[in-house]
């Protein structure tokens, strides 16, 4: 398995490069791997016992950029257009985005974040889209005076009613 990285890069030229797909897919293995490992936290209880516990780290683009080596979220879109590794890219995100609805349905992830997650990283809107299928179109000269006739029947029947 491709080691974690656990401290930023050095230089600013140094980058992560995978000769293969299934090279690359070891590393976003591993990187699914270690978040759900998580790591380990203390917490103090109402009745001031320390507990440890577990938990996993959220998957997001930028964390499997990072665990890859590389410099930005941008690395990851760059092998996505590459033929060779674009199902691999792609099956990564579609990984990522379906832990993300998930957890965020489930409570697990903050709905705020997760939102801004989903809408920045895959093209979520939180838009109302209305679309009109039919335009109105003008009245014809006779349906116009059909509507005023029938107007004014209204009206002269509401003359009638209330004695105007």
């Amino acid at each position: 398995m491709a080691e974690t990285n656990q401290n930023p890069p050095n230089t600013l030229d140094q980058r992560a490069f995978y000769q293969t797909p299934e090279e690359l897919q070891d590393a976003i293995n591993d990187y699914f791997q270690t978040c759900k490992e998580g790591k380990q936290r203390e917490i103090l209880t109402k009745k001031g016992e320390v507990v440890i516990i577990t938990q996993g780290t959220p998957l997001t683009i930028a964390g499997l950029a990072y665990h890859l080596g590389f410099q930005s979220r941008q690395s990851i879109l760059d092998y996505d257009k590459r033929e060779d590794f674009s199902c691999v890219i792609s099956r990564a995100r579609l990984y990522i985005e379906t832990d993300n609805i998930n957890k965020g349905l489930t409570g697990e992830y903050e709905s705020k974040t997760n939102n801004l997650n989903l809408i920045s990283n895959y093209g979520y809107s939180q838009k109302i889209e209305i679309t009109v299928k039919d335009k109105a179109q003008p009245l014809t000269a006779e349906e116009d005076k059909l509507l005023e006739t029938e107007y004014l029947k209204e009206i002269g029947q509401v003359k009638r009613i209330t004695g105007g």
